[in-house]
């Protein structure tokens, strides 16, 4: 079954999650790397869980969640989020997780995360997006920089890792560092 691809990209693209997805989440995200690094705590999740979460995601009017497929045979391979989202103030929170650790490292999630700025920028009319990241995470770190994030700075001792102190980092992105020129010429038929 062929799925909409909301923001295509070159190898990968962004959909909606559908609940048969979940059970393929499950699989991965209680893996020790996923897990710690994606939100700190390594707690292991019961499918149960992850599908009340999954409900509860769908009507929160502030969040809007997609998965990351692969182009050329439609694997799903983690998750984008935009949260904290403000149309008011034009703002909102970015978090990823690549959770095929054997895909780590290829560029995948680097340009998932473009292609979120780029649907936050675009879609939502969003300003400024914001994200948190672990400040030893450098392979996290560089690809958002990829991106175009920038450091604002770090939260001292702001986490607890393996009964360790550790920074977070800050980084933002302003619509006026994103290149939206190609979605103003495929909807509008503008030339960037």
């Amino acid at each position: 079954m062929t799925r909409p691809q909301i923001m295509p990209g070159t190898h990968v693209f962004l959909s909606r999650l559908r609940p048969e997805d979940l059970h393929t989440i499950y699989q991965h995200i209680n893996q020790a790397e996923y897990a710690t690094y994606g939100d700190g705590y390594a707690q292991p999740f019961a499918l149960e869980t992850l599908e009340q979460r999954h409900a509860q995601r769908l009507k929160d009017p502030h969040r809007v969640d997609f998965g990351i497929f692969l182009q050329e045979s439609e694997t799903l391979i983690g998750r984008v989020f935009l949260h904290n989202i403000s149309l008011h103030h034009q703002t909102a929170t970015l978090g990823i997780g690549i959770f095929r650790t054997d895909l780590l490292g290829k560029g995948h999630g680097t340009e998932a995360t473009r292609l979120m700025v780029e649907y936050g920028m675009f879609h939502l009319n969003l300003y400024n997006i914001d994200l948190l990241v672990f400040s030893d995470n450098m392979r996290a770190i560089r690809a958002y920089q990829k991106v175009g994030f920038r450091i604002l700075g770090e939260r001292r001792g702001s986490a607890v890792l393996g009964g360790r102190r550790i920074n977070d980092t800050w980084m933002d992105i302003t619509r006026d560092e994103v290149d939206l020129g190609h979605l103003r010429e495929r909807y509008f038929g503008v030339t960037p």
